[in-house]
């Protein structure tokens, strides 16, 4: 499935009620309901915008994300039928628009819902690092394996106490692992939010986490942002880590153990009835350590088939990633473990960052029913790389 965008970006219209028109086309097939993010000229920042459509009656919220570089608008772009065309424009708006994602804490915890259900739990408390727990997909059920936040799950194996459902860390920093958990292992452990939103677009949580070493010693830190959409299908989620080398220079090794990881639920596993394919068509075991701009891996969960992807963002380091996926269930993005995928001759996968320096990686998880094509997942991701292209979107 090819996606089209007739106009892509924001495009100024003379003579025009509309700020900025976007036109999007559904091809052959059709194309799946996606968040689509743009930049704001400077005149539409500070004010509250909907997009609606040129020709028709379908109006929509924008939800406004205001950094120090730039300004991005975020709104819902609806799924397409094969041949439709959508003119969407963006005007100021005056509309009350309900908070459709609503973000609540409670001791370090933060409940994530959507239309008033429980999509997930971003959990920091007596937990050796942050994780997402449970994880709903669009059929209702949990998409991540249970272990070990509950134990004696009838069919679950209980190996690898460190994945923990969907979590971020790397086994080699400074030589310390934050990968797996227990004595000798270093934690990431969160320090505050900054930032809690509820929206009719997306909600989204900014927090900082310390990285601490098996001594106590605060190796690094990290700012993140999850950002929850208020999709109707599948369910999509952003998870932004920066991880900024303040207390001192930083060595990320070449090892296999990370970074942006899930433990899928026991029957959608590839040794059980699931499959793994990547965006070049790989699929199984052939889709460990090798480049691809997603990968994903569905199967059967309770009478339904659904899958889980991540979508690598074109502005990360080494893009397209690399992949540490077993058919056991451990499903990562990790571009720092060339050597250990590639062997001999591979070129150096470690990574320095200066002290002062900081680097971002940044991934989007779609959660669907059916199949990667069935759900288009390479439609999404190319919505998603769309969002990369400005010239302030490293900073």
């Amino acid at each position: 499935m090819r996606l089209l965008i007739l106009a892509m970006g924001a495009t100024l219209v003379s003579g025009s009620a509309w700020a900025a028109t976007f036109t999007f086309d559904g091809g052959a097939e059709g194309r799946p309901e996606s968040p689509y993010r743009f930049a704001l000229d400077a005149g539409d920042r500070g004010q509250a915008l909907e997009v609606a459509e040129v020709d028709g009656d379908l109006v929509l919220p924008v939800q406004v994300e205001e950094t120090e570089a730039v300004a991005w608008g975020y709104f819902i772009v609806p799924a397409l039928q094969p041949g439709e065309q959508l003119h969407l424009g963006t005007r100021p708006s005056t509309r009350e628009w309900e908070n459709v994602v609503t973000l609540n804490e409670s001791g370090g915890d933060v409940d994530v819902l959507i239309r008033g259900e429980l999509f997930t739990r971003y959990l920091t408390a007596d937990s050796p690092k942050p994780h997402c727990y449970p994880v709903i997909g669009p059929t209702g059920v949990g998409v991540t394996r249970n272990y070990p936040m509950v134990q004696g799950v009838a069919g679950e194996s209980e190996d690898h106490p460190h994945q923990m459902s969907l979590y971020f860390g790397h086994g080699e920093v400074n030589g310390r692992d934050f990968w797996a958990i227990g004595e000798g292992r270093g934690r990431t452990i969160h320090r505050e939010f900054t930032d809690l939103v509820s929206g009719s677009v997306f909600g989204s949580l900014t927090a900082i986490t310390d990285w601490v070493d098996q001594d106590g010693v605060i190796v690094c830190n990290d700012i993140r942002t999850l950002r929850f959409y208020a999709t109707h299908t599948a369910r999509v989620m952003d998870y932004e880590v920066t991880i900024r080398a303040d207390n001192g220079p930083l060595h990320f090794g070449d090892t296999k153990e990370g970074m942006m990881s899930f433990r899928v639920a026991a029957s959608m596993q590839a040794d059980s009835g699931g499959t793994l394919v990547n965006s070049e068509g790989r699929t199984g075991d052939d889709t460990w350590g090798k480049r691809a701009r997603w990968c994903d891996n569905y199967g059967p969960l309770e009478g339904s088939t659904v899958g889980i992807a991540i979508l690598d963002s074109p502005a990360n380091p080494r893009h397209p990633t690399t992949w540490h996926v077993r058919s056991y269930g451990l499903f990562g993005a990790n571009s720092f473990g060339l050597m250990y995928y590639q062997g001999e001759g591979a070129p150096d996968g470690t990574m320095d960052l200066p002290e002062g320096d900081s680097v971002a990686f940044r991934y989007r998880f779609v959660i669907h029913q059916g199949t990667p094509n069935e759900a288009g997942v390479d439609d999404m991701w190319r919505y998603y790389a769309r969002g990369f292209e400005h010239p302030d979107v490293g900073r």
